[in-house]
């Protein structure tokens, strides 16, 4: 089974993994996703390289049905959207690419019948390709990002191109959420990217008589030894990590929530209950009660309104004058000034 990705998918993967590249000639190159209008030229690379200059391919002497069977596989690793590609900055031109695909250890591959129309050639480098696959094997049975392998033209080769490639596959993991990524790496420059972002080995093939304990017995030259097949397992932590958030582990979490229900810390239960305050007690005492507040021990609204002090009616009709005595006496009122 292959897998394909939406397009939002891809959109966001194509963020993350597009950048430009300075190779040690100080020559700069853009690494990102193939569109799809590209597969045809990418597909052309990977044949020419396979067929030219790939050790293992030459080994099995392809015939043009070989070919055809090998062109139709990489058409089906390059339709999951996800092989990235190496372009001059200036010319567009593609020089390198990575075959991405994504597998699971639980697919039936080949199928029965798949097998039976296969050539010769092309079912034992495919015997080739299922042992590596298997050498990645995790107890997880889960998806796992692999590659077909790295192309490059001749011309580019010494320019630590699949360095790169190698390093934007663990950020490709990571948007696609697969745990596991995992290939055969050949040559010093390829174990070095591989140890650089921290692979682990998994199974090492010494030489010709290791392959042939599985069944693959053909002449390699000696010099493309060993064949190493690491894993890295991607942990979900990483991604918190680059976040700036502890990462905690599942165990952790569980005695957090346990310490959060029974202690030491006071329960939600004790916050209700006590040892402060209930909402009871806020309500009743010990301070004033808003009846206490309504008729005691200050003067009463009835007291303010009637004494001690002079009420309205006293304000109006004494001790002073009032306004009758204003008005009659005992100075000149306006009738006495009259002449």
């Amino acid at each position: 089974m292959l897998f394909m990705w939406n397009r939002a998918q891809f959109e966001n993967l194509h963020q993350v993994v597009s950048n430009i590249f300075t190779a040690p000639n100080s020559e700069q190159f853009l690494i990102r996703l193939l569109e799809r209008e590209e597969r045809e030229q990418a597909q052309e690379l990977i044949m020419q390289e396979l067929l030219t200059n790939d050790p293992i391919v030459t080994a099995f002497n392809f015939d043009p049905d070989s070919e055809r069977f090998l062109r139709q596989t990489i058409e089906e690793y390059l339709n999951q959207d996800i092989a990235l590609g190496c372009f001059t900055q200036n010319g567009n031109t593609l020089v390198s690419i990575d075959c991405l695909y994504v597998r699971n250890l639980k697919d039936e591959f080949p199928t029965p019948e798949e097998k039976y129309e296969w050539t010769e050639p092309f079912r034992r480098l495919m015997k080739y390709v299922r042992l590596i696959e298997i050498a990645i094997n995790h107890p997880k049975k889960c998806n796992y990002l692999t590659s077909f392998g790295i192309f490059t033209l001749a011309a580019y080769r010494d320019l630590r191109i699949p360095s790169e490639l190698i390093r934007k596959r663990v950020h490709m993991a990571e948007v696609l959420r697969i745990e596991v990524i995992g290939s055969a790496f050949i040559g010093t420059e390829m174990l070095e990217a591989a140890e650089t972002n921290k692979y682990k080995v998994q199974r090492t093939f010494k030489g010709s008589e290791d392959l042939a304990k599985f069944d693959l017995s053909f002449d390699l030259p000696e010099d493309i030894f060993p064949i190493e097949v690491m894993v890295k397992i991607r942990s979900n932590n990483q991604s918190r990590r680059r976040q700036g958030v502890r990462p905690r582990t599942r165990r952790q979490s569980a005695l957090e929530r346990r310490r959060l229900r029974s202690g030491p810390g006071p329960s939600t239960e004790r916050l209700r209950s006590g040892p402060g305050p209930s909402a009871e007690r806020l309500r009743s005492g010990p301070g004033p009660s808003a009846e206490r507040l309504r008729s005691g021990p200050g003067p009463s609204a009835e007291r303010l309104r009637s004494g001690p002090g002079p009420s309205a009616e006293r304000l109006r009709s004494g001790p002073g004058p009032s306004a009758e005595r204003l008005r009659s006496g005992p100075g000149p009122s306006a009738e006495r000034s009259n002449p």
